[in-house]
């Protein structure tokens, strides 16, 4: 299981997950992996971090607001971005957002709206990890990506390798401190 990749569904009272949330997973490139229990579920947020969690029930909600109260309580599992899907007639909303849920999704609406929904919790999530909030520099996550996409382009390209000699290059920054680069023989891609 690539954990980031990966969309860990809990649905107890159904026999799987709606179509909906298979081509939610499907289209947006992530393995779904189904757990029947909420312990389980627990357990496998404590060892990975995958890209969220859909919870989904056709009766009654009642049994979800703790399991969520207990995941977005806990400080590792709270950061996973956790989904409820909510079939016809279900009261529960109000009571799922209260204790962090970070969407709940009605069965009731439209297919466009429930997609645009989840994609939505994606984003907001991709978007809340990109930056430390207070020095607004890059977060690891988001130098991860930086790299990753350098690496890809990198790859799109020939590569030849030459070796470069040791360089030193000087400068001045704006706020008038000297600073220095060097490049110590390594291999470069053109």
């Amino acid at each position: 299981m690539a954990s980031d990749k990966t969309l860990l569904y809990f649905g107890p009272s159904r026999t799987g997950p709606s179509p909906i949330v298979s081509r939610f997973a499907e289209e947006s490139g992530l393995e779904l992996v189904c757990v029947d229990e909420a312990s389980e579920l627990r357990a496998l947020l404590n060892r990975t971090m995958p890209a969220c969690v859909v919870m989904e029930s056709d009766s009654d909600s009642a049994d979800f607001v703790e399991v969520v109260r207990v995941l977005k309580g806990d400080s590792f599992t709270s950061i996973v971005p956790l989904v409820v899907v909510l079939g016809p007639g279900n009261p529960g909303v109000s009571d799922l957002l209260a204790v962090g849920a970070d969407e709940v999704v009605l069965d009731s609406a439209p297919d466009r709206e429930k997609r645009l929904r989840l994609d939505q919790v994606l984003k907001r999530a991709d978007r809340d990890v990109s930056v430390h909030p207070t020095t607004r520099l890059p977060s690891t996550t988001q130098l991860a990506r930086d790299m990753q996409a350098r690496l890809s382009k990198r790859r799109g390209a020939s590569v030849s390798a030459t070796r470069t000699s040791i360089t030193s290059r000087s400068s001045t920054t704006a706020t008038g401190m000297r600073a220095e680069t060097a490049s110590y023989g390594c291999y470069r891609a053109f």
